[in-house]
């Protein structure tokens, strides 16, 4: 009867464990695709100002693109930016994914910082425009071996409009400083 119980208590301790490692494990697992969030300022937008929940909605939206951009352009493939990207902005990133492949090139591009500000939000609620300092690392590759590297920073110019429901990034390109 004792050999019963302390198995049952080291299989019941064992269960505990297994559970108390599983739920830090699951969440990290949910939340591995989450991108960063990208913190918008929108005090002084014209012509009118911006609700909080589309600033949040927008501000997931754009950290998205970014990070759906560095994975197009770091694996060559344009698919990757189907869920964040419309436009011009789609169709250029998706060139230049194309043209990497076909030079066998890759890029590896990392948005260390983002100091983004949103200028306008238009009248009705359908698109903004969005300045923003990036700090950019860029490294260029050439089958694995890097050929390039820079780290700088660069000011972009972002239109996001509203897209079946959801904001997307219609342009994205640097602006003059």
């Amino acid at each position: 009867m004792a050999t019963r119980r302390s198995r049952l208590l080291i299989l019941t301790a064992g269960a505990a464990l297994a559970i108390s490692g599983a739920v830090p494990l699951a969440q990290r697992l949910v939340h591995a695709d989450a991108p960063q969030t990208i913190a918008l300022q929108a005090s002084n937008v014209q012509p009118r100002p911006v609700e909080d929940p589309t600033l949040q909605a927008a501000s997931r939206a754009y950290a998205r693109a970014w990070n759906d951009l560095s994975t197009a352009l770091s694996h060559n493939d344009a698919n990757a930016l189907n869920a964040s990207f419309v436009g011009f902005a789609h169709d250029r990133f998706a060139a230049q994914a194309r043209d990497q492949n076909a030079a066998g090139f890759t890029t590896n591009m990392s948005a260390e910082s983002h100091h983004a500000v949103v200028e306008f939000y238009s009248i009705e609620r359908s698109s903004m425009q969005i300045r923003d300092d990036v700090q950019l690392k860029r490294e260029i590759m050439d089958g694995g071996k890097t050929i390039a590297t820079e780290t700088k920073s660069v000011p972009y110019i972002a239109v996001l409009s509203v897209v079946d429901e959801g904001w997307k990034v219609r342009l994205l390109q640097p602006a003059q400083p």
